[in-house]
């Protein structure tokens, strides 16, 4: 179904009619497996019809939007790597295009501010490399450092194990030597207090959920404890004896 995306573009014009319909059919459409150069054109042609000083501000911003939407469900298209692999007509700069966009979060229309904002934030969460120094902020500054970037194109990420095993792992390392400690008479440090601390609060923790799920089986229980002593207290009914009349005893002997 590749071929639907080019077929959306015919209809991306800023003055066609529900064209605001056809950029969430567009956005609804666009998935993580929807390889990049796909999705290039698309981007580019909602920013020429859309995002220029000739359109009107509410286009400007329902345009930035619909890039924001269409970026944040295919990360794969803000990836360097596979903005330099693509070429011919969807070959497209996404360091340019991204500052672009985001040049318009000093807009003077607050409609359009809002939405260049959005996009500047969603960046910066992604993939803050592609943003100037000053428009990292303080999360995109530390994400950038740590190298932060979307995946490629097909690539997944592979868990080796369960994730924060190595946090149980290093706590129970540390309350065993804490114990030791506790054990010989030693002096405790601030350290130690802060994981008797710690300690305590994982227990009372653990207490209170096996409180809560001892609350629940022993509801269980009174309730099939009623049930029983409602079906002991059914009595079986009486048996009514029933007279026969004179003229019925005389048809059965008949």
């Amino acid at each position: 179904l590749l071929n639907l995306y080019p077929f959306l573009q015919k209809y991306m014009g800023g003055h066609q009619r529900d064209v605001t319909a056809v950029l969430a059919y567009t956005v609804q459409g666009c998935h993580e497996n929807v390889p990049p150069d796909e999705v290039y054109g698309i981007l580019k042609t909602i920013a020429h019809n859309f995002v220029t000083e000739r359109c009107s501000e509410e286009q400007m911003a329902v345009g930035i939007n619909a890039i924001r939407a269409i970026c944040a469900r295919v990360p794969s298209v803000l990836s360097l790597e596979e903005s330099k692999e693509s070429t011919g007509a969807s070959a497209m700069d996404v360091e340019a295009f991204v500052r672009d966009i985001a040049a318009y979060s000093n807009h003077r229309d607050r409609s359009v501010g809002i939405a260049g904002k959005a996009f500047m934030n969603f960046i910066r969460e992604t993939h803050p490399s592609l943003l100037q120094g000053k428009d990292r902020g303080l999360k995109g500054s530390a994400l950038h450092r740590n190298k932060a970037k979307p995946m490629r194109y097909g690539e997944q990420k592979v868990s080796s194990g369960v994730e924060g095993a190595d946090l149980l792992v290093e706590y129970e390392s540390k309350k065993a030597a804490y114990l030791r400690k506790k054990e010989r008479g030693e002096i405790i440090d601030d350290e130690d207090a802060e994981l008797e601390a710690e300690m305590e609060e994982v227990e009372g923790a653990l207490e209170e959920e096996n409180e809560e799920m001892g609350d629940d089986d022993g509801d269980e229980g009174d309730d099939e404890q009623v049930e029983e002593e409602e079906e002991e207290d059914e009595e079986a009914p009486e048996l009514v004896v029933v007279e026969k009349n004179d003229e019925e005893e005389a048809t059965e002997k008949k």
